[in-house]
């Protein structure tokens, strides 16, 4: 945990980096620590420990597009960060769906807005005018479930990259998985869609 703290204030040199720091560390407690325990304890102490188990939360996210390189960088690398896994759809529209902890994919979500508006900050101080599309939720799924990792659809940290001809088609049985296609569906409509 020291050492991902150090990177992200690294990552954070010449701005505030107190919120980036603690985040990484809430992070790092709430998704690589319960797997840290889980090896040392017997599955059924874990269990009794959690209570109920974990909430696995799935979150899908709308935006007008998702073109931005830097941006879908970013997007990955932060959900990463939370622990979250998922893919997401570039182009038009865009659309994201990530799965973890649902604390996790909270923090995430208002992380996006938090960097959003500072994006808009950033570039009407120079005056120019960049991709600022908003991220909205538009579907959201919690199960208790026994253990994170067996949960999921997702297998691997951080979002794959969707795009091509496909693209679509992949999101769609990703949402239909997960429990949120007809959201993936509506989201669609409302972008005027004509993949869906």
């Amino acid at each position: 945990m020291v050492e991902l703290c150090r990177l992200e204030a690294q990552a954070c040199k010449g701005q505030e980096a107190i919120q980036s720091v603690l985040s990484t560390a809430q992070s790092w407690m709430t998704s690589d620590w319960p797997r840290i325990q889980a090896k040392h304890f017997p599955p059924n102490e874990a269990s009794c420990r959690e209570g109920s188990g974990a909430k696995l939360c799935r979150f899908l996210i709308h935006t007008h597009h998702l073109n931005d390189d830097d941006k879908i960088r970013h997007l990955s690398s932060t959900a990463s960060k939370y622990g979250l896994c998922g893919c997401m759809k570039v182009g038009r529209p865009g659309l994201i769906i990530v799965e973890g902890l649902e604390e996790n994919c909270d923090l995430w979500l208002e992380h996006l807005h938090q960097y959003r508006q500072k994006m808009i900050d950033k570039f009407a101080k120079k005056g120019n005018k960049k991709d600022t599309s908003n991220y909205s939720e538009v579907g959201k799924k919690v199960a208790s479930v026994g253990d994170l990792e067996t949960g999921r659809i997702f297998k691997s940290q951080g979002l794959e990259k969707l795009e091509g001809k496909q693209a679509m088609e992949q999101m769609i049985e990703y949402c239909k998985q997960a429990g949120l296609s007809k959201q993936a569906v509506d989201a669609c409509s409302r972008s005027s869609c004509s993949n869906c």
